[in-house]
């Protein structure tokens, strides 16, 4: 049985991507039945397949560099996967449609390309049972964590980080697993090599809302609670952590007005 561990980029079978242990804390772990990400939970929940392959397309379009895994850079034996996990993101909608302020009637598309990216099969499934995550530009995370920890549920955040489209974004390796990171350098058309634990990895650019990179991050960090030996800088790791307890683990407060004919209406939803 072939480890993440063990193998460099681009060696697994075409096809088959390295079978991976159980995630920590036993949770049952299968496919998502869009990109075949890991999900966590024993059922995926129901999909449109005529909306995944416009999402896809839509991917294609977004994605700055364009059909290529975000890390290694190279074309062949991708495939795209969520940022945050299918299962708890699906889960989780009307609370994250709370906490971000998002309008009534709008609902949020957790499937969509802002929440997709490619990746060689090995390296999705390192990223799909925690090895490693994306983390956006430290300046960026403590504006979001400054409107999203300190307010009232008075504007749409989701919208507001909408734009830009595209982020920077670097590695945050969770000391499992991968070993090794092959990058296509396109000035000399040539794979250079990066190994654990990737300090020198450079930044990558993403359309990636940085939603869905926090709260892959915070849910990782929440999980392992006290066991997260990473190379990263730890306040980062803690804003995350944060900004997913607030969205998704604590009671979404939710006022309610009365208009002017006596009506009652929610406020934040």
């Amino acid at each position: 049985m072939t480890s993440v561990a063990s193998v460099a980029l681009g060696q697994s079978p075409p096809g088959h991507p390295p079978v991976l242990p159980p995630q920590a804390g036993g949770d049952v772990v299968s496919d998502c039945p869009r990109c075949g990400c890991h999900i966590g939970t024993e059922e995926a929940p129901i999909w449109d397949e005529t909306a995944f392959k416009l999402a896809i397309d839509d991917l294609d379009r977004v994605a700055p560099a364009g059909k290529r895994c975000l890390l290694t850079m190279q074309e062949g034996l991708i495939q795209a996967g969520h940022v945050y996990a299918r299962g708890p993101a699906t889960k989780n909608v009307p609370r994250l449609q709370t906490a971000w302020g998002m309008p009534k009637g709008v609902e949020l598309d957790v499937d969509s390309s802002r929440n997709l990216v490619y990746f060689t099969h090995d390296l999705r499934a390192a990223f799909d049972l925690g090895g490693f995550r994306l983390m956006v530009d430290s300046e960026v995370l403590k504006q979001i964590a400054v409107d999203a920890l300190d307010r009232r549920n008075e504007i749409d955040l989701y919208s507001k980080y909408a734009e830009p489209m595209v982020h920077e974004y670097r590695l945050v390796y969770f000391g499992d697993y991968p070993r090794l990171i092959n990058r296509l350098d396109a000035e000399v058309n040539y794979y250079k090599p990066h190994h654990a634990p990737f300090r020198g990895f450079p930044r990558v650019k993403s359309h990636v809302h940085p939603f869905f990179a926090i709260l892959s991050i915070g849910h990782t960090v929440y999980a392992r609670g006290e066991d997260v030996s990473v190379i990263s800088k730890l306040d980062d790791l803690e804003l995350c952590k944060a900004l997913y307890r607030r969205w998704v683990l604590e009671p979404q407060v939710v006022e309610t007005l009365e208009d002017s004919d006596g009506s009652k209406t929610a406020c934040g939803n």
